[in-house]
């Protein structure tokens, strides 16, 4: 389990062998990584939308930031980069829905 009040990723499959997804345990929450993947890849298409390579690359270091139990501060940071780059309402909304996702499953 990670630390007490950070989000983290514990990559354990469930006990049900007819189960294949990986949980993440957010103290007593659990939401599931391909959750926080999807609002990812939403998000890396604000910075990079014509980069694939670059979304692939931003994605891939924002997931092991929160497989290292940062995802607060990678959310944090989310909303001050959208806030820094003044962007409108629909460009940021991929960046909220991201954060708040995170923010909604802490402990």
């Amino acid at each position: 389990m990670p630390k007490s009040g950070k989000c983290g990723w514990n990559a354990q499959l469930n006990s049900n062998k007819n189960t294949h997804s990986k949980s993440i345990y957010c103290g007593f929450l659990s939401c599931t990584i391909v959750h926080v993947l999807e609002y990812l890849w939403k998000v890396a298409h604000v910075p990079h939308p014509e980069a694939a390579e670059k979304r692939e690359s931003w994605v891939m270091d924002r997931t092991t930031a929160v497989l290292e139990g940062r995802a607060q501060d990678a959310a944090v940071g989310w909303h001050r980069a959208a806030t820094r780059k003044q962007l409108d309402q629909s460009e940021r909304q991929p960046v909220d829905n991201a954060a708040d996702y995170i923010d909604n499953n802490q402990e």
